[in-house]
């Protein structure tokens, strides 16, 4: 998966994610603080993945809004650097 990731691709080929409908990402969203150290990891790679297959299996009535309040969630908690090599991927 990591490996992947560095490569600059996700497992999953459509989240249905869409980065440009999301202005808070770009505004009001603001990094977690980190408590402790700054190597103490927020978010893993294992639930980066999980919170991405989650999105790509949301469909129906109220899915865009799932998948938004699903990655806003893990976004919240990613550094400022975490957050531009996720939006990156997307």
């Amino acid at each position: 998966m990591a490996t992947s990731y560095l490569s600059g691709s996700l497992r999953q080929r459509r989240t249905g994610i869409e980065l440009m409908s999301l202005p808070e990402l770009w505004t009001d969203l603001q990094p977690a603080q980190r408590a402790g150290s700054l190597d103490t990891a927020q978010v893993t790679l294992s639930e980066l993945d999980t919170a991405m297959q989650q999105a790509s299996e949301l469909g129906g009535a109220g899915s865009s809004r799932a998948r938004t309040d699903l990655f806003l969630g893990l976004v919240a908690r990613l550094t400022a650097q975490e957050r531009i090599f996720v939006l990156g991927l997307l």
